[in-house]
């Protein structure tokens, strides 16, 4: 099956069990987009509830069931596709026995870039990537075309689904943690 057939499988009305793995700020976001999109979350983080507390805090209002304090098997029961967030590590157990048993994984970048009709400008590298990211928007914001930083900025691509003008660009600083397990994004 090639990757447009499956983004059009993970984007229909099927409503699917997704679940997020960590509660920084991409983690966060990707549980929210995927709950406001009709999904099934779950989302595990391996830290205490203390280190996210208000992450955890929103969660119980956004009824998106959710552990802390370790990653357990519970995020695999039912589970059509997991969401990572950057960082986290492929081999992962959690990761490895979702890969056993068929489990889709993919980042936040690729979620968020399935429910995103906006152009977006990708910046990447070792070094410049924040100032290259600020000096483009900053270019397009001058010359008449609205644009906004996003990424690794500090602003996650899945919190602009749905909240950015359509003709808005998005001028995405993106690490090579966040690029990992993307596979149909392009920029």
């Amino acid at each position: 099956m090639n990757n447009f057939v499956n983004i059009i499988i993970y984007l229909s009305d099927k409503k699917m069990n997704i679940t997020v793995i960590g509660a920084g700020k991409s983690g966060f976001a990707a549980a929210k987009l995927a709950k406001s999109k009709g999904h099934n979350v779950f989302l595990t983080e391996s830290k205490e509830r203390i280190e996210y507390d208000n992450t955890f805090n929103a969660l119980d209002k956004l009824g998106i069931v959710y552990e802390c304090g370790k990653n357990t098997e519970k995020g695999l029961l039912g589970c059509d596709m997991i969401i990572v967030s950057p960082g986290v590590p492929r081999n992962m157990e959690l990761i490895q026995k979702a890969s056993e048993r068929g489990i889709k994984v993919i980042s936040e970048v690729e979620f968020a870039s399935w429910h995103l009709k906006n152009p977006i400008i990708a910046i990447t590298g070792t070094n410049g990537k924040t100032t290259t990211t600020h000096l483009i928007t900053h270019i397009f914001n001058n010359s008449g075309r609205k644009a906004i930083a996003a990424g690794n900025i500090g602003l996650p691509l899945s919190d602009l689904v749905d909240n950015i003008e359509p003709e808005a660009i998005i001028v995405a600083e993106l690490s090579s943690f966040q690029l990992d397990r993307i596979e149909t994004f392009s920029p």
